[in-house]
């Protein structure tokens, strides 16, 4: 409960109105590949600010559940004693985040500060403040993160955001059933072959070895980098002769044939009839679930429930992950820039970003948090932590503002695939054919 007089005023809005202002979404909206089309906030209003010193009340934007707020407001607290003239009303959006901000945007009135995550699309809108003045000012120090997670919050070179708690993604696995089937553990330099093998051993009686699960193009990016692929050219203008590559074309038939060839994992009709790949893992039906961290304090809380976590698998010698990336973005249409990003600095500073690792939000985005709180030396946090130094190609969406629109068509390619209906190269072939006559990429 919060107190009557608490300065932090805590807002449950699961809707926001047009002039108020939305992965994704549970963990992040980039834990869900389907992106907002953004056509709204074409023309965003200019808006005086206001000196940092006066005394302000400013509104942040999550899309975080209302479940999640008391810990936004652990940290937000924190703020407050530090900023003690700053009044902080924090807003839970977890339905349609991306249209509600794109809108706010357009009306003038977003909030002050927000969570976001595919800033080409803020960027190409002119709707976020750039932040490399803080960085020549020494406000910000680039040197204190993990540059895989920093550089994630720029676009062309310029930071656009604080960076906030981060996930890769790892291999969670069954200890029961791993013991049973005589498999031993995955180590962290296990290759695809050894996952085959284990997922092929561990599949009978009921159980599946592993579950495909990604319903989207964001999560198979990793398996075609890993395989020397690409989705988009770096300019994100050409996906012919990329996007139906060889190369990216093996890495999805591969992930595919999981499904059809090798079976050792449902379809994804079974997998939705038996409540997902969480609920399976959690029920004993998988022995193998790739996931990012957001699970993880779920299974701890399980009774008599023995599991580990594992990196991805490599192939032949190279490995390259997925990292779900988000940060605090200081709106253009803020009137009061000075006290927001004071906000957004603290929410991503090395205090604010302590408090969420603590409550189990995320990884450390710096190795002093990671060296302060251990967190290597936490057996199920290592391999996620590990991951991270193999975040190493940028995801498709920087390419283009227009990538939503691109990945519907390799969505159908990859679901075609893994149906059954065409091969691969088949469905990328027309996704690229689609992509050229209909979006004029490429032209």
């Amino acid at each position: 409960m919060l107190k009557k007089m608490t300065t932090v005023s805590i807002s449950l809005a699961i809707l926001l109105t047009a002039a108020a202002c939305g992965g994704a979404v549970p963990e992040s909206p980039s834990s869900n590949t389907s992106q907002s089309n953004n056509n709204s906030a074409k023309d965003i209003p200019k808006t005086d600010t206001k000196d940092a010193s006066e005394n302000v009340t400013l509104r942040f934007s999550t899309w975080d559940t209302a479940s999640r707020l008391d810990t936004y407001k652990a940290v937000v607290d924190g703020f407050q004693a530090k900023y003690p003239n700053i009044k902080v009303q924090v807003e839970s959006v977890p339905d349609s985040y991306e249209q509600k901000i794109f809108t706010s945007l357009a009306a003038g009135n977003a909030p002050d500060v927000f969570l976001w995550w595919n800033y080409p699309q803020l960027v190409d809108k002119g709707a976020v403040e750039p932040l490399d003045s803080h960085i020549k000012s020494g406000e910000i120090d680039p040197k204190q993160y993990y540059p895989e997670i920093f550089n994630s919050s720029k676009v062309n070179g310029v930071l656009y955001s604080i960076p906030n708690i981060p996930s890769t993604r790892a291999i969670f696995y069954n200890k029961a059933l791993f013991d049973k089937a005589g498999v031993p553990y995955p180590k962290d330099d296990w290759t695809y072959d050894d996952f085959l093998s284990a997922a092929q051993k561990l599949t009978g009686n009921g159980v599946y070895g592993f579950v495909n699960e990604a319903k989207g193009t964001y999560t198979l990016q990793q398996f075609v980098w890993t395989n020397g692929g690409k989705l988009i050219s770096d300019d994100g203008k050409t996906v012919d002769g990329i996007m139906n590559s060889p190369q990216t074309a093996e890495a999805l038939q591969w992930y595919a044939d999981l499904v059809n060839k090798y079976k050792v994992s449902p379809s994804p009709s079974a997998s939705t009839t038996m409540g997902g790949g969480t609920e399976m893992f959690k029920t004993g039906k998988v022995a193998m679930f790739e996931s990012g961290l957001w699970p993880l304090n779920d299974f701890k809380k399980m009774s008599n429930f023995s599991f580990g976590t594992a990196m991805m698998p490599r192939k032949n010698g190279k490995l390259v992950g997925v990292m779900h990336t988000s940060g605090f973005v200081v709106s253009k249409t803020s009137k009061n820039k000075d006290a927001a990003f004071k906000f957004a600095n603290y929410m991503g500073s090395k205090e604010g970003q302590t408090d969420f690792v603590k409550l189990g939000f995320g990884l450390p985005e710096m190795p002093s948090i990671a060296q302060d709180l251990k967190t290597s030396e936490d057996p199920y946090l290592k391999p996620f932590l590990g991951m991270i130094k193999y975040a190493t190609v940028t995801p498709s969406y920087y390419t283009t503002p227009e990538w939503s629109k691109i990945d519907a068509k390799l969505v159908n390619a990859m679901e075609a695939t893994i149906l059954g209906k065409m091969t691969a190269q088949e469905a990328l072939d027309n996704a690229v054919k689609e992509i050229k006559t209909t979006l004029q990429v490429g032209k």
